[in-house]
C-alpha cells in the first residue's frame, strides 16, 4: 500500500507529495485520536478493523454476521470472538440474534460508537 493510501481522505495524493515527517505526525495524531476513542481497548489493529468494517457495512445498510466480522478482523475465530466480547463489554457493539435464532447472530455498532467513528473519520477526511 502506498503512503497516500494509508491516510484517510488523502488517497489521491501521490506518495512523493507527503513528507516522511508529515506522515509520521499524521499517524501519531490518528493514533492518539483512535486511542481516545477506544479507551482501554488494547486489541490493536484487529479490533480497529472490526469497528471500521462494522461502520462501513452500517453506512451501506448491510447487516454483519458474527462469522463475517471474525473473518474481517484477520484474527483466528476464537481470538476474534474474545475481542468481540471486549467490544461488547466496552459498549462499542451489540450482539443481535438473527431471525431464526442464536446461530445467526448479527453484530452492530452501538449508536454512540457509530457516531464517534463517523465524526473521527469525517475529521480525518477534512484535514
Amino acid at each position: 500500500m502506498s503512503v497516500a493510501g494509508m491516510i484517510p481522505g488523502r488517497a489521491t495524493l501521490a506518495p512523493g507529495k507527503v513528507s516522511v515527517g508529515a506522515f509520521a505526525r499524521r499517524l501519531l495524531q490518528q493514533s492518539r485520536e483512535r486511542d481516545r476513542l477506544m479507551g482501554d481497548l488494547a486489541g490493536g489493529e484487529p479490533t480497529w478493523e472490526m469497528l471500521l468494517h462494522l461502520l462501513a457495512e452500517r453506512e451501506d445498510g448491510s447487516a454483519v454476521s458474527v462469522p463475517s466480522l471474525c473473518l474481517a478482523s484477520g484474527m483466528p475465530i476464537a481470538t476474534a470472538l474474545r475481542w468481540l466480547a471486549v467490544l461488547e463489554e466496552a459498549g462499542k457493539v451489540l450482539l443481535v440474534p438473527g431471525p431464526t435464532g442464536r446461530h445467526q447472530w448479527r453484530v452492530e455498532l452501538t449508536p454512540a460508537a457509530a457516531d464517534q467513528l463517523r465524526r473521527l473519520l469525517i475529521a480525518w477526511m477534512s484535514d
